[in-house]
Formats: structure tokens, sequence, C-alpha cells
């Protein structure tokens, strides 16, 4: 089954133009996907283009010297 039968955008599977392209495959991934509701591309265009925060890496914590037993 190829990329033409899930949406680009929401992942959700695209109706079919035959009965035939109905499959067993294609059946699973409706019941895990669900269909694409259509409008997709328009919706894409008219949101807000979200750049990705970059991801900053918490401070390491201090380390405290460990007393020395006499």
């Amino acid at each position: 089954m190829g990329n033409d039968v899930l949406c680009q955008v929401c992942r959700g599977v695209l109706p079919a133009s035959e009965r035939e392209a109905y499959t067993t495959s294609r059946s699973r991934l409706i019941l895990s996907n669900g269909y694409c509701p259509g409008g997709c591309v328009q919706e894409r265009a008219a949101a807000p283009v979200q750049v990705p925060q970059a991801q900053v890496a918490p401070a390491p914590l201090p380390v405290r010297p460990v007393a020395r037993a006499r």
C-alpha cells in the first residue's frame, strides 16, 4: 500500500475511488488512523507557522564535596 492512501497532513486514510481499493490493509488503517476529514491542505496554509523551539539542556546540579573520614 503506497503513500497515496494516507493524507500527508493529518495521516488519515483518503477515500478510495474504486470499491476494489478497500482491502484488508486499508481497513486496518481506517480503524487505526480514521478517515481524512478533508480540507487539510487549506487548514495548514491558513494556520500560522510554528517554529520549533530549541531544546535547552537543564543545568547540571551542583556537586557538594564529600568530607574525608579522619
